[in-house]
């Protein structure tokens, strides 16, 4: 034990020294225009060493590191949760902006295989048309026949971003003429991003790829998360389900739903059967895959996430789950018990103090937060 004791002291030591050295490489102007992205004001703030506090306490750790910091914004759902389209009103989901995109909204969405944009949104942007009739599968639908935009390069705060590419389909956020897009996976393999979600100041960080194994992103109190890819493209976790993990289930990462869904064969590895009294019919509706509206059930699940066998190498949640059998279920290629992994399991604490997930979509890597 004491051995254990003193390399953990190390290895705090270790990080702390290198924080301090990455804050020392970053010009006190630089720190300024950080917290300015974020509303906070540095008029009266002259020494460097309280903008890095401003900074890591107002905003987040991340903010005052290597990475490229962005404020996130809150977007209501319309006839539908983003990803899993679920009629939530009362839910949120993250978005940010780019500089090139006045206007617009870009909802962070892990289960959408490209990057989308609404009719309303590529009229306000004049976006040109490629020629490409393409489709986008998510966790809610895979669909077809929709025309493709060029919006060139694009960049957020100035850090740039690569062109994009999006489909053009309504989105269930807003009203129709909502101004608003998704960040599929198209676009956020590009970079190994930190979420720090929560109502009060969400943020991005921006990290290259390779940010992860060159320990630039410090992964303390998380648990990975291994995911491959189904047919679709869309990322997908193994989830041991119900009392004592007595079940499993493949699950899609879904950034953009805000509640768990599973499919009557995933709730009987938990232990429910079809007529169990726990699975209650709820006012909850989701859109099928053609578009049909499917009425939930919904009860108490039991999750465990991760790959290790000791408990703390896992992350426990206890949340209520909707219950349906989606069409997209197989449409993605997933049989037998299959879920979609909301954001109320991702991060089960961004309605209160926030939770922080690691997204290495081109690594097929997630990382959540233990509790």
């Amino acid at each position: 034990m004491p051995g254990t004791c003193l390399a953990l002291a190390r290895l705090i030591l270790v990080l702390l020294i290198a924080g301090a050295a990455a804050v020392r490489g970053i010009r006190a102007a630089e720190l300024k225009q950080r917290l300015r992205r974020f509303g906070i004001s540095t008029s009266e703030v002259f020494e460097k060493e309280e903008l890095v506090t401003l900074l890591r306490t107002r905003v987040a750790p991340e903010a005052a590191g290597t990475g490229h910091c962005v404020p996130l914004e809150l977007a209501s759902a319309r006839a539908g949760a983003m990803g899993a389209g679920v009629s939530v009103d009362s839910k949120s989901y993250y978005g940010l902006r780019f500089d090139e995109c006045d206007g617009v909204l870009w909802l962070i969405d892990s289960a959408a295989s490209n990057s989308v944009l609404s009719p309303a949104a590529a009229d306000l942007l004049n976006a040109r048309a490629t020629g490409v009739v393409a489709s986008a599968s998510s966790a809610s639908e895979t669909t077809g026949g929709f025309k493709q935009v060029d919006l060139g390069d694009v960049s957020t705060f100035g850090l740039a971003c690569g062109p994009l590419k999006p489909v053009v389909m309504p989105l269930p956020v807003g009203d129709s003429s909502a101004l608003v897009g998704l960040l599929g996976l198209d676009f956020l393999s590009r970079f190994e991003c930190e979420l720090r979600l929560r109502a009060e100041m969400p943020c991005a960080t921006l990290h290259p790829s390779g940010a992860i194994s060159r320990s630039d992103v410090q992964l303390d109190a998380m648990v990975p998360l291994s995911c491959t890819r189904l047919p679709t493209g869309l990322l997908a976790t193994r989830v041991r389900v119900g009392s004592a993990s007595r079940g499993e289930a493949e699950a899609v990462i879904d950034l953009g739903s805000s509640v768990t869904v599973a499919s009557m064969a995933a709730a009987a590895a938990a232990g429910l059967t079809s007529d169990d009294p726990r699975l209650r019919l709820t006012e909850t509706v989701i859109a099928g895959a053609s578009g049909e509206p499917i009425r939930t059930r919904e009860a108490q699940f039991d999750l465990s996430l991760g790959d290790g066998g000791e408990p703390s190498l896992q992350a426990q949640r206890r949340l209520p789950v909707s219950v349906a059998d989606l069409p997209v279920f197989g449409a993605l290629g997933m049989h037998g018990a299959a879920m979609v992994l909301g954001i109320d399991a991702l991060a089960p604490n961004a309605d209160a103090a926030g939770s922080r997930v690691v997204l290495a979509a081109g690594r097929d890597q997630v990382w959540v937060e233990v509790t």
